[in-house]
């Protein structure tokens, strides 16, 4: 996932929405990595872990963002269909 990160955020959205229920664990173990990194002095990781951390909550947004539009979407797609 950190690395999805460094790629962009539109790559790191399309990762959490393959984390499916498991986002909350990978957001955990980011965050215990970032504990580790810094007790450990291994600064830039955890300086990788610590922006994965600080940005989970704007990526969560994203995602539901484009998991709305999405729908929407496809709901206006099927509701031109029937009117046809």
């Amino acid at each position: 996932m950190v690395r999805t990160l460094d790629q962009g955020e539109s790559v790191a959205v399309a990762m959490m929405d393959r984390l499916g229920p498991a986002r909350e664990s990978v957001r955990a173990m980011a965050y215990r990595l970032y504990h580790v990194c810094e007790q450990r002095a291994y600064s830039q990781e955890a300086q990788a872990y610590n922006a994965l951390v600080q940005s989970w909550t704007e990526i969560s947004q994203l995602t539901r963002e484009i998991k709305s539009q999405h729908a929407a979407t496809s709901s206006g797609e099927l509701k031109q269909y029937d009117d046809r």
